[in-house]
C-alpha cells in the first residue's frame, strides 16, 4: 500500500509542479503583450459649448488621441473635427471656439454646475505649447471647449434662460 499512495503521491506533486509552471508561463506572456500594446494613445470626451445660459452643449468623443500632441493640435483637430462631421448641428460649427478647459478627469469628481467647472485654477487651462502629458491628460480626460469671451459673460452673470 505504501507503494501505491507514494507513486499517486508523486504523480499529483508533479501535475502540481506543472500547472504551477503553465500559470507562470501565462503571467509572463500576458505581461509581454501588456507591455507590447500599450500605447500612448488615450481618448478624451470633449463638451462642446455654444451658450452657457442656454445650456448648448454637445459631446464629442475623440479616440486614439496621440498623448504627446500638443493642446494648440489637439485644439485644430478638434476643430477640423467639428467642420467635417455631419451629425454636428450647424450652430456649433459657426462658434468660435478658442479655450480648453478641464471638466473632469476619469474617476475624479465632477463639477456641480452642469455646463462648466467654475474652478479657476491655472492648471484647469493647458496652455498651447504643452503637450498632453505635460498638461497630465489621461485617458478618458472631460474637457470643456468654448468662447472666452461668451464664458467671461457667463460667469460675471450667471443666469440660465429657457
Amino acid at each position: 500500500e505504501t507503494g501505491i499512495n507514494a507513486e499517486y503521491g508523486e504523480f499529483f506533486f508533479f501535475l502540481l509542479l506543472l500547472k504551477l509552471n503553465i500559470k507562470t508561463k501565462n503571467k509572463i506572456k500576458n505581461k509581454k503583450i501588456r507591455k507590447m500594446s500599450t500605447s500612448p494613445t488615450i481618448t478624451i470626451t470633449v463638451r462642446l459649448i455654444k451658450s452657457f445660459s442656454y445650456r448648448t452643449v454637445r459631446n464629442l468623443i475623440l479616440r486614439d488621441i496621440n498623448s504627446t500632441i500638443t493642446i494648440l493640435q489637439l485644439k485644430q483637430i478638434i476643430i477640423e473635427t467639428i467642420q467635417s462631421r455631419s451629425d454636428l448641428v450647424n450652430l456649433f460649427k459657426t462658434v468660435q471656439f478658442d479655450t480648453l478647459k478641464f471638466w473632469t478627469k476619469a474617476h475624479f469628481h465632477k463639477a456641480n454646475n452642469l455646463i462648466i467647472n467654475f474652478d479657476e485654477e491655472p492648471s484647469f487651462y493647458p496652455t498651447d505649447d504643452k503637450n498632453l502629458i505635460e498638461c497630465e491628460f489621461e485617458n478618458e480626460t472631460e474637457l470643456s471647449f468654448f468662447n472666452r469671451v461668451d464664458y467671461e459673460a457667463f460667469k460675471s452673470n450667471p443666469e440660465l434662460k429657457w
